[in-house]
């Protein structure tokens, strides 16, 4: 067994325990930063060919849990993309699918960030990152993020 697994495997035990702990820290954490400024970090990400239930699992068991111990990332929810969806032709909508759009990214990830600077919390991300404290899985191929101020409305 590769020794990222077994890494993996403490993370995930790990990441079990403080989960529910972290939940009532981010939540008390909203409470207390009603003044900060939120933004919204989209992320979206591709894992390697075949290997789509290890990397959600690490997604969902460990890497959320990671980024939500950085402070000022308060919340996030993922999504899969559908075959069903839209696009303009011309003036118009019409029905589409993910190969007519080509969608280049299967997973989104959307994280809520309160902050008065957005840059420090992705700093942590960068600093964090293959380190024992945000262990990056090798089912993890590629992503695109991008970062966008709430408007407040």
């Amino acid at each position: 067994m590769p020794s990222w697994t077994f890494a993996l495997a403490s993370r995930w035990r790990i990441a079990a325990r403080e989960r529910f702990e972290t939940i009532a820290s981010r939540r008390a954490t909203v409470q207390r930063a009603k003044g900060m400024k939120r933004f919204t970090w989209i992320v979206l990400t591709n894992c390697t060919p075949g290997d789509d239930e290890a990397f959600n699992a690490w997604y969902d068991g460990v890497h959320k849990a990671d980024l939500l111990r950085i402070p000022g990332i308060v919340g996030v929810k993922r999504a899969v993309l559908t075959d069903v969806q839209t696009m303009m032709q011309g003036e118009n909508i019409v029905m589409a699918n993910a190969a007519m759009i080509d969608a280049k990214y299967k997973y989104l990830a959307i994280y809520e960030i309160e902050a008065d600077d957005p840059a420090p919390v992705l700093q942590e991300v960068v600093k964090r990152a293959k380190t024992p404290e945000m262990l990056l899985s090798p089912t993890f191929a590629e992503a695109y993020t991008v970062l966008f101020e709430d408007r407040g409305d």
